[in-house]
């Protein structure tokens, strides 16, 4: 299956979040329902409302501007019908012709018989209350986030159709500090880890996404960077510590 980036060159890079949200003021009013799936969400009895599952399109960064990735078919056809107008909404609000650069990338997933080691730069841990308890101690912890990896492979790989084998054992190396991930304007956060480099028997290829807010640019993986030698650049990392 396939994935497509679509890079925009605002001027200056905007984080994926704020990029969306602006996004949505931007596109107010225009064709609600491309909105609506742009955003991944739905409006039931007036009120606006994420859909649960993998999102078809997300947010990532861009070290000028931002840049959009969709997911298989519904994803690449998301973006085909928003970018036009997105680009003329962005153009007139940066006040300067964004530019554009798209490419398209091959997303698989093949069985090892011994693991292979990957980073992801920022990954949403937690969603509940019971993720923040079981995130108090080392041993929950660690177990918790190696089922998220598992979990999350499954998930996009469902969601694009590519499939995997029965059996995935995810180990965890390591992180590199914390982070909280803002929710809207409420000043709520989740819990999130840097750096997480983890163990897994198999071969990834293109794009993957792990833990959650995945639509607003967390947990982005580029695997053939990380099959290159990305997930060595900082030797081993540090032992993880749970709060």
């Amino acid at each position: 299956m396939k994935a497509y980036q679509l890079f925009f060159d605002t001027g200056e890079s905007i984080f994926p979040d704020q990029a969306r949200d602006k996004t949505a003021l931007l596109l107010d009013q225009y064709q609600p329902g491309l909105v609506s799936a742009l955003m991944n969400y739905e409006t039931l009895d007036g009120a606006k409302r994420t859909i649960q599952g993998f999102p078809p399109v997300h947010f990532a960064r861009n070290k000028k501007g931002f840049a959009l990735v969709g997911f298989g078919d519904k994803g690449i056809g998301i973006i085909e019908d928003v970018y036009p107008a997105l680009a003329k909404a962005w153009s007139a609000s940066v006040k300067r012709q964004v530019r554009l650069e798209g490419r398209e990338v091959e997303v698989g997933a093949e069985y090892r018989p011994y693991a292979m080691r990957y980073r992801v730069g920022r990954m949403v841990v937690q969603k509940t209350k019971e993720d923040l308890a079981k995130l108090a101690s080392e041993a929950s912890g660690r177990q918790h986030v190696e089922a998220l990896l598992v979990a999350s492979l499954r998930r996009q790989a469902e969601a694009i159709g590519v499939a995997l084998p029965e059996k995935l054992e995810a180990k965890l190396v390591g992180s590199e500090g914390a982070f909280a991930a803002k929710l809207g304007h409420a000043g709520l956060g989740r819990h999130g880890m840097k750096g997480v480099t983890f163990d897994i028997n198999l071969s990834l290829k293109g794009l993957w996404t792990f833990g959650y807010l995945l639509s607003k640019g967390h947990g982005l993986m580029n695997a053939d960077f990380e099959r290159s030698g990305g997930a060595l650049r900082g030797g081993e990392v540090a032992h993880v510590a749970f709060e």
